[in-house]
């Protein structure tokens, strides 16, 4: 019996060794062709979402009405070949792109690049902090760096970087003793959010705390940041933006079937890819009770941690983040970047895991997301969509790992420090 348990020991090991050894030579290796094909990378790459954020500062300081139309961009900037990608965020947002719409487009693009590695060098101290030190904190740090949402936020010039520095400094600020502390942490998503609701996971966790005064400040810098646009701009602009995020969000998602759905990582997109637009209210309806389970094992888990400590747990913060990332309409590939702390607690709940399963699940994880690197040729040559929701299978494998994972006290983020 003892001999069979330690052959089954050995085998599980060895199978755990390998796909370590493979997740960490596929993100070697996808980040060195990445830099490769980049070309010199202190030389501002490509940025071509920045192209896009700089264009619509550039047609809001001109004609603020033509915002949100995008086929009128070329007449009003006279240049044919602008950017044709409709702008996603609050007008407030947009007007504090102006800035960059009034430099050189190289120099714009060069200060950009450089402000989004400035705002994640803290981002990546402040995370690590709540890491206990040895091969938990290697592997934090790693998947922030190696995933391949680093340097694709990077390359495209994305607005992500930012949004994990505001999420971070608000995670950081919930549990502060000092009320002013807590309303400019709640600030701090609340400005978040007006780029782009994603992360209003941290914003469950403080209701379910009852953090008041955090709720407060994210309230009120949505509120101002609504107020700058119907202040400072027509009226019409702000209903052009709520006809755009209708919009964008319809024909990214169940019933509809475009191009772009085929990198959202949601989980309602994750069901329509699998029973196609054929079962397309069959799809919806599953993702309704997927979104409604998500959303339960959240809220349980954290009036969990609640029973133990008034201080919320890297592990309760990383599951609602990373829960609602899922169940967003639409989930791009990089988006778990801005979700920051789930990188701390991955790696911890990645360190608590004695079953064989449960330590499977991160490397695991992680050769899927760089497999969906490969997501076009393999849907290609299989006809099979799923192969584009990969990097929503890691995320998943990730989320049961945090939800199994039993609140402790160890887990609190002053235990870390």
């Amino acid at each position: 019996m003892r001999t069979g348990m330690n052959k089954m020991k050995r085998i599980q090991n060895l199978l755990l060794a390998v796909t370590w050894t493979a997740a960490i030579c596929s993100a070697l290796v996808f980040t060195a062709v990445k830099i490769r094909n980049w070309g010199p990378v202190l030389d501002a790459p490509w940025q071509g979402d920045f192209i896009m954020y700089r264009d619509a500062a550039r047609v809001l300081d001109w004609e603020p009405e033509q915002l949100y139309r995008t086929s009128q961009w070329p007449k009003v900037l006279d240049e044919p070949d602008v950017s044709m990608m409709p702008f996603p965020y609050m007008p407030a947002i947009g007007m504090a792109l102006i800035p960059f719409a009034r430099m050189p487009v190289e120099t714009a693009q060069r200060i950009w690049f450089w402000l989004s590695v400035a705002a994640f060098l803290p981002v990546v101290v402040l995370v690590v902090r709540r890491i206990p030190p040895g091969r938990a904190r290697v592997i934090g740090v790693g998947m922030m760096f190696l995933l391949p949402a680093f340097l694709d936020a990077l390359y495209l010039g994305q607005i992500t970087f930012v949004m994990a520095l505001l999420v971070v400094l608000a995670w950081y600020g919930m549990d502060a003793q000092r009320p002013w502390v807590r309303i400019l942490a709640g600030v701090c998503l609340g400005i978040a959010c007006g780029i782009k609701p994603i992360v209003v996971g941290l914003a469950l966790v403080a209701l379910l705390r009852r953090r008041i005064g955090f709720l407060a400040g994210m309230v009120a810098a949505l509120a101002a940041l609504t107020g700058v646009g119907l202040l400072k701009l027509p009226a019409s602009v702000t209903l052009d933006y709520i006809a755009v995020m209708r919009g964008y969000t319809e024909k990214m998602t169940p019933p509809e079937m475009t191009y772009l759905i085929f990198w959202n990582q949601s989980i309602p997109a994750f069901w329509q890819k699998l029973f196609g637009a054929r079962y397309g209210t069959l799809a919806t309806g599953i993702s309704f009770g997927c979104v409604a389970a998500i959303l339960f094992a959240i809220v349980r888990r954290s009036l969990r941690s609640a029973r133990l400590s008034k201080r919320t747990d890297v592990i309760e913060v990383s599951a609602a983040l990373l829960g609602v990332l899922l169940c967003a309409p639409v989930t791009w590939l990089h988006y778990i970047l801005a979700t920051a702390p789930v990188f701390a607690g991955i790696a911890r709940a990645w360190q608590s895991q004695t079953h064989f399963i449960g330590r499977m699940a991160l490397p695991v994880g992680i050769c899927m997301a760089m497999l969906q690197r490969a997501a076009e040729p393999l849907v290609a040559a299989t006809g099979i969509q799923m192969f584009s929701s990969l990097m929503a299978i890691s995320m998943s494998l990730w989320l049961g790992m945090l939800l199994a994972t039993a609140p402790t006290h160890n887990l609190s983020p002053s235990s870390s420090h």
